[in-house]
């Protein structure tokens, strides 16, 4: 039974129980929080749809100028659908983006994001490039590995992060939530940090 058919047949047992007309909510969390049940969506049982997005991973740094690596792009974090039963409040927390590698630091991996116990895993960091590309980090989708130049005064380009619930990010660009940094090309390029979860909330009252 798909998600939609689930929601369906408890919105049409929430109508015959209640007998009065219902409407489909949401909530979107950008943010941590919690999430406060109606009364009336306790009274019709509770179901509801959620979304969770976690953190994408940064993009790499590369460790050179002309000639070296390309980093690698961060993964995006993992995007999972799940119907589930509330009864009471529920904590929200949103992974944040990971952040990009830069010269002093490698890049960090993306948070997870949770709705109570169900979890979105944040994707992995891009690794540095130098001699060749860097590794794209691993996720709900796999940042792409930084290019390797052709020759000593070529250019490694930096690695796509992997897009999950929205484009990942390019070279120097921002990832769209959820997605991973694009890595940085050779010859001062920058790499960019992955974009932070959200949450999202569906329910029939």
């Amino acid at each position: 039974m798909t998600d939609m058919t689930v929601l369906d047949a408890v919105e049409q047992v929430g109508r015959d129980a209640v007998g009065l007309p219902r409407k489909l909510c949401t909530q979107e969390f950008l943010t941590s929080g919690t999430f406060t049940p109606s009364a009336r969506l306790l009274a019709l049982g509770g179901a509801v749809r959620v979304r969770l997005v976690g953190g994408g991973g940064g993009g790499g740094f590369c460790n050179g100028s002309m000639g070296s690596g390309g980093g690698g792009g961060g993964g995006g974090g993992e995007d999972i659908p799940q119907i589930t039963t509330v009864t009471g409040p529920v904590p929200v927390v949103v992974g944040t983006g990971g952040n990009a590698g830069t010269s002093g630091a490698a890049a960090t991996n993306g948070g997870n994001t949770s709705f109570g116990a169900l979890v979105a895993l944040g994707g992995d960091a891009g690794s540095a490039g130098g001699i060749t590309g860097g590794a794209g980090g691993g996720g709900g989708q796999a940042g792409s590995n930084g290019g390797t130049p052709p020759s000593a005064s070529g250019s490694g380009q930096g690695g796509s992060g992997g897009g999950s619930y929205g484009k990942g990010g390019s070279r120097g660009a921002n990832a769209a939530p959820g997605s991973g940094g694009g890595g940085a090309g050779s010859g001062g390029g920058q790499a960019s940090n992955g974009g932070s979860g959200r949450v999202m909330v569906e329910w029939w009252e």
